[in-house]
């Protein structure tokens, strides 16, 4: 957030309200409030150390918000690949399924022609390729 609208947002607050004062201004060069006023001196000290406090709450907010961000990425990241993981498992499924077909298809005691060729398309269906 830049340092306009989170002095925007600090001004909301109620501990800028509380401390607040009408011979009280901000500067923008060297961002600290002031006052030329010494009667005012403890106000402005109030409001500078709540201004540093409220900056470095709102830098920890968003460190946090970066983290969610990369977190939500990475979820998304790990979906897509468990979906891919799911669409290689049922692939594999279906040619156990199909290889097995081709071994119920051998009869005991197996005639051994028959038998070679249903192990071959069983081969081939586990290949991917039958």
């Amino acid at each position: 957030m830049d340092k306009k609208a989170l002095l925007e947002q600090f001004e909301q607050t109620k501990t800028y309200d509380l401390c607040k004062s009408w011979k009280i201004e901000f500067d923008e060069k060297t961002e600290i409030y002031y006052s030329i006023n010494p009667a005012y001196h403890n106000d402005v000290v109030a409001l500078n150390a709540a201004w540093s406090m409220f900056q470095e709450q709102q830098a920890k907010v968003e460190e946090l918000q970066n983290n969610i961000n990369l977190l939500n990425e990475a979820l998304d990241i790990k979906e897509q690949l468990n979906q891919k993981l799911r669409g290689r498992e049922d692939e594999l499924q279906k040619r156990v399924d199909a290889a097995l077909g081709h071994l119920d298809d051998v009869n005991f005691p197996p005639d051994y022609e028959d038998a070679w060729e249903s192990f071959y398309n069983a081969e081939q269906a586990l290949k991917g390729e039958g």
